[in-house]
């Protein structure tokens, strides 16, 4: 009976930790990147794929609004 409340309880950290340090979900609010992501769409970003390097050339990279950050934008890396 332990064991089982114990995977549980530790399941729910792991799942907390991974949320809130490895992955990001955002929603599209509108159709500026329209054939590529469209609007509405639920999009999960990875937050250590630019650990250790930049962000190439037609990359998408999401990032926190600078005024409110809660709210994320995507943008294509264009130089």
């Amino acid at each position: 009976m332990w064991y089982f409340i114990f995977s549980i309880i530790t399941a729910f950290i792991i799942a907390i930790a991974i949320n809130n340090f490895v992955i990001v979900k955002a929603e599209v609010p509108s159709g500026s990147m329209e054939n590529t992501v469209m609007t509405h769409d639920q999009i999960i970003g990875y937050r250590l794929a630019y650990l250790f390097s930049q962000p190439k050339r037609g990359d998408i990279v999401m990032f926190p609004f600078p005024d409110d950050e809660s709210v994320n934008y995507l943008n294509r890396k264009i130089k």
